[in-house]
């Protein structure tokens, strides 16, 4: 009968500890900077409100990792210049499942974004077109988590009309329940399985 008691009571501990973790939030922190000399990346994760893991990914690892991949390809036979058509429909649809999947559950929500790009081509008329299009491609990025953005975004395109620059910061911060996370994980795998 004592050892009915304690396994009741280990059950119900565990029970409780799988719920407080299901329920409990985590939080990415994403900061990236692209420009023409390279990209930078930093992704802080926040778990309980400390700080438990971290990445930055400079120009350099990018570089490495794509000289690996093509390598790898080149042993293969195949060559990287562009994705073939197969692979973009792939890298298409696992893209709008993501977002359905995501758009799906209550929680993911993003807050303290911001997006600000700074370009200019050395002249007024083409820098203008090139802003214009710009703000064209972070509406369309956008639009499918503009119901997850809590806060007012702060996006900004300006234009420099007398240099020849680009220069992208987006930051944001995401916060997702872990069950939630666990469910769209599981979506989006169903949904690769399904084809």
């Amino acid at each position: 009968m004592l050892y009915l008691i304690i396994l009741f009571f280990f059950i119900t501990v565990l029970f409780l500890i799988m719920v407080i973790l299901i329920k409990s939030t985590i939080s990415a922190e994403m900061i990236c900077h692209v420009s023409l000399e390279g990209i930078e990346a930093d992704i802080r994760i926040y778990f309980w409100g400390k700080e438990r893991w971290s990445f930055r990914m400079t120009q350099k690892e990018v570089n490495q990792f794509l000289t690996k991949e093509n390598e790898e390809l080149a042993r293969q036979g195949q060559t990287s210049d562009l994705l073939n058509f197969k692979e973009w429909r792939l890298l298409r649809k696992l893209t709008v499942q993501t977002i359905r999947a995501i758009k799906a559950c209550e929680t993911p929500y993003l807050s303290e974004f911001s997006w600000s790009t700074y370009c200019g081509i050395g002249e007024a008329r083409g820098t203008a077109m090139l802003c214009g299009l710009i703000w064209s491609v972070k509406s369309a990025l956008m639009m499918p988590f503009r119901e997850k953005i809590v806060g007012m975004p702060r996006v900004e395109v300006i234009p420099l009309f007398q240099t020849e620059q680009f220069t992208s910061h987006l930051s944001c911060m995401i916060t997702i329940k872990i069950g939630d996370a666990i469910v769209i994980m599981r979506r989006i795998r169903q949904q690769m399985k399904e084809g």
